[in-house]
């Protein structure tokens, strides 16, 4: 199941605590939060964290990120500070949610060449 921008935007809104459940969002933050969504899409697709073919349409999986990560960044515009930490933590799962299954964060060297592999040292290095 997918959910829309618009919904995204409503999100982004209550997550700021601009919006209660149920309200329509006025004109001015709906065009702020659409601006601010279409410009962390580019800029996650540009650093490679995530990649959507369609900016109208988000998977389950990656709404509530997104939201949060949006919110974060329109935050100051509704009175609320801005955490970077909550938006490197909420990239770092978009990481993990958008990576191929049997990848692992670390990548493995060969025993020949870790530290401590070789009984007789390295030589000229002691």
């Amino acid at each position: 199941m997918s959910k829309t921008k618009q919904e995204l935007m409503t999100e982004v809104l209550q997550n700021v605590g601009s919006l209660a459940a149920g309200q329509a969002p006025s004109a001015e933050d709906a065009d702020l939060v659409n601006g601010r969504i279409d410009t962390v899409l580019a800029n996650l697709n540009g650093r490679g964290i995530l990649g959507l073919g369609d900016t109208n349409s988000f998977d389950n999986a990656v709404f509530d990120l997104l939201a949060i990560i949006v919110a974060q960044w329109v935050g100051p515009a509704f009175g609320a500070p801005r955490d970077m930490t909550v938006i490197l933590n909420a990239e770092y799962d978009l990481k993990v949610i958008g990576r191929p299954e049997g990848v692992s964060d670390l990548l493995r060297t060969d025993p020949v060449l870790r530290a401590g592999s070789r009984p007789w040292g390295w030589g000229w290095l002691g």
